[in-house]
C-alpha cells in the first residue's frame, strides 16, 4: 500500500510540472506583451473641400515603427497626401516611425478632398505594429473614420439616371426615367451581366452591385444614384433570369464596328527608387528619366535606337510593389503592369553567335558519341559471336571425348569382364574352405605313421600326384564355360574320389593306403 501511495504522488507531481511547463509561457506572454490600440479622427467637410484625417496608435511600450494598409471609398473620398502614406484609388499604405520613433504613440495625418455629399468611411485592412525591441506589437483595438461630406450650396438633388444598357440580353420594358425594375434573360453560359448606366446630373454618382456571379434562376442587380447633395438617392432594379435559351455570351447589343467611349479609372502610383532585392529583366540597361518634374531610375532597352517607353519600379495602391511599363510620350504618359513582351525576349546578334557556337559544338559532340557508341555495339556483337562458336565448339569437343570413351569402354570389356572373374573365384575360394585339403592332410598322416618303412619316395610322389589330379575341379565359373561354348567341349576324365585306407587293424590284404573310385 504504501508503495502504491507514492507511486500516486510522483505521477501526481509529474502531471503538475508538465501543466506548470505549458502554462507558464503563456502566462508570461500574456502578462509582459506590449499591445497597441489604432484610433481615427471623425472629420466633417463640405463636397468639393478638404479635410484631414487623423490617425494615432498608441502602445503599452515604446514603439518603433508601424505598417498599416487603409481602405475608403475612392467615388467619395479623394486621397491627396499623408504622413509617410503611399497610394491612392480606395487603398492607402502607411508606414514608418512618424518621426516618432521610440515614444509610445504614433501620430499620422491623412489630407484627402471630398467629392460627394454623403456618409464614408476609412477602415484597417491589414497592420504590422513593432516595439522599441523590434518585436511585434498585439493590436487589440481597430478603429475606423467616419467621415461625413455635406452637398454645396445649391447643389442638385437629381439622383435620376438618363439611360440604362445591359449586355448581353435586351431591358424589359424599354428603359424611362420614371421606371425602377427591369427585366432580362440570360443564357446558361452567362456569369456576369455588363451594366451601362448614365445619371442625368454628371455630379450624381452610381453604385452597381449583384451584377457578377449569377445563378441559376432569378438575380436581382442593383444600380443605385446618389445625387450631388449627398442625401438623394434612387435605386433602379434589374431581374436577371439565367436559363436555357436566353441571351447568351456570345452575344452583343452593339456591332463590333460601333465606336464607343471608354473611361479609364484613376490610379495613383508612387515611384521608388528600385532595392537589391529588384530583379531586372535580361536585355534592359538603366536610365534616368523625368516624371512629373522627378528625376527617378528607369530601365530602357539596349538595343534600342529611339525609346517608346521605359520601366520603373513603383508601388500601386495596394501597396503592391514592382515593375511597371510607362509611355514615354507626353500625349500619352499611361502605365501598365510590366510584362515580358515579344521585344524583351529577343535575342541580340552577339548571343545568337554565342548560341551557334555552343550548337555546333554540342553537335560535334554528339556525332563523336554516336560514332564511339555504334563501334562499342559492333565490338560487343563480335564478342558476343565469338563467345557462342567457342561455346559451341567446346560442347562439340566434350561430345566426341565422351564418344571415344564409350568406344574404348566397349573394346575393353571382355578384359574387363575376364578380370571380374577370376576376381571373384579368388573371393570365393577365400571365403569358401576346401574339404580335400583337411582330408589329404589326415591321409598323409597315415602314411607316415603305417608306411613309412614300407614305401619310397617316388611311390608317395606317385600318390601325391595322383591326388591332386584327383581334385574336383567342378567349381569351373559358368562365365568361363560360356567364352568356351563355341570351342569344341574336351573330354572329361572321371571324377575321383579318394577315401583313406582302414587301419592297420581293419587291413584286409596288400594293397595301396588309398582307394580310388570312379564317380
Amino acid at each position: 500500500m504504501i508503495m502504491i501511495k507514492r507511486i500516486k504522488q510522483g505521477a501526481a507531481a509529474l502531471l503538475l510540472m508538465c501543466v506548470m511547463t505549458v502554462l507558464l509561457p503563456w502566462c508570461g506572454i500574456t502578462a509582459f506583451a506590449a499591445t497597441a490600440r489604432i484610433a481615427f479622427s471623425d472629420p466633417s467637410a463640405a463636397a468639393g473641400s478638404e479635410f484631414t484625417v487623423r490617425m494615432k496608435i498608441t502602445g503599452s511600450e515604446p514603439l518603433s515603427t508601424a505598417d498599416v494598409m487603409l481602405s475608403y471609398d475612392a467615388a467619395s473620398l479623394e486621397f491627396i497626401e499623408g504622413t509617410n502614406t503611399d497610394g491612392g484609388n480606395g487603398a492607402l499604405r502607411v508606414h514608418g516611425d512618424a518621426g516618432a520613433g521610440g515614444a509610445s504613440t504614433l501620430a499620422y495625418e491623412l489630407k484627402f478632398k471630398a467629392l460627394t455629399a454623403g456618409t464614408s468611411q476609412i477602415t484597417v485592412k491589414e497592420q504590422e505594429v513593432y516595439d522599441a525591441d523590434s518585436k511585434l506589437v498585439t493590436v487589440d483595438q481597430l478603429g475606423q473614420s467616419k467621415v461625413t461630406v455635406t452637398a454645396e450650396e445649391g447643389a442638385s438633388d437629381d439622383a435620376s439616371l438618363k439611360s440604362l444598357k445591359v449586355s448581353p440580353g435586351t431591358l424589359s420594358p424599354e428603359f424611362s426615367a420614371d421606371v425602377d425594375t427591369y427585366s432580362v434573360k440570360v443564357g446558361t453560359d452567362v456569369d456576369q451581366l455588363i451594366v451601362s448606366a448614365e445619371t442625368a446630373d454628371s455630379k450624381a454618382a452610381t453604385q452597381i452591385s449583384g451584377a457578377e456571379g449569377l445563378q441559376m434562376g432569378e438575380n436581382r442587380v442593383t444600380v443605385k444614384v446618389t445625387a450631388q447633395d449627398g442625401q438623394t438617392s434612387k435605386e433602379y432594379v434589374i431581374v436577371v433570369t439565367k436559363e436555357e435559351g436566353g441571351a447568351s455570351a456570345d452575344s452583343q447589343t452593339s456591332s463590333a464596328n460601333e465606336a464607343f467611349e471608354m473611361h479609364i479609372s484613376r490610379r495613383s502610383f508612387t515611384v521608388m527608387e528600385p532595392d537589391d532585392t529588384v530583379e531586372v529583366p535580361e536585355g534592359l540597361v538603366p536610365t534616368t528619366i523625368t516624371i512629373d518634374d522627378h528625376k527617378v531610375t528607369g530601365w530602357v532597352w539596349g538595343d534600342e535606337a529611339e525609346h517608346e517607353y521605359c520601366v520603373i519600379y513603383a508601388m500601386n495602391e495596394a501597396g503592391e510593389k514592382g515593375l511597371y511599363r510607362y509611355d514615354l510620350k507626353n500625349s500619352e504618359r499611361t502605365i501598365q503592369r510590366y510584362f515580358a513582351d515579344s521585344s524583351s525576349t529577343a535575342v541580340s546578334a552577339e548571343t545568337y553567335e554565342l548560341l551557334a557556337g555552343q550548337y555546333d559544338s554540342l553537335r560535334k559532340d554528339y556525332n563523336l558519341f554516336r560514332t564511339l557508341l555504334i563501334a562499342v555495339i559492333v565490338i560487343a556483337l563480335v564478342l558476343v559471336v565469338l563467345l557462342i562458336v567457342s561455346l559451341t565448339g567446346k560442347k562439340d569437343r566434350e561430345r566426341r571425348e565422351r564418344l571415344s570413351e564409350r568406344k574404348d569402354e566397349t573394346e575393353s570389356s571382355p578384359q574387363k569382364e575376364e578380370a571380374a572373374v577370376h576376381s571373384w573365384k579368388e573371393k570365393r575360394e577365400k571365403l569358401i574352405p576346401d574339404p580335400f585339403e583337411e582330408e589329404e592332410a589326415e591321409a598323409m598322416e597315415y602314411i607316415v605313421e603305417e608306411d613309412q618303412d614300407d614305401t619310397s619316395e617316388e611311390e608317395t610322389a606317385s600318390e601325391e600326384d595322383d591326388f591332386f589330379d584327383t581334385i574336383d575341379l567342378s567349381f569351373e565359373d559358368e562365365e568361363e564355360e560360356t567364352e568356351h561354348e563355341t570351342a569344341e567341349p574336351e573330354s572329361k576324365a572321371p571324377i575321383r574320389q579318394l577315401h583313406p585306407r582302414p587301419s592297420s587293424e581293419e587291413k584286409q590284404g596288400d594293397g595301396d593306403d588309398f582307394e580310388i573310385f570312379d564317380l
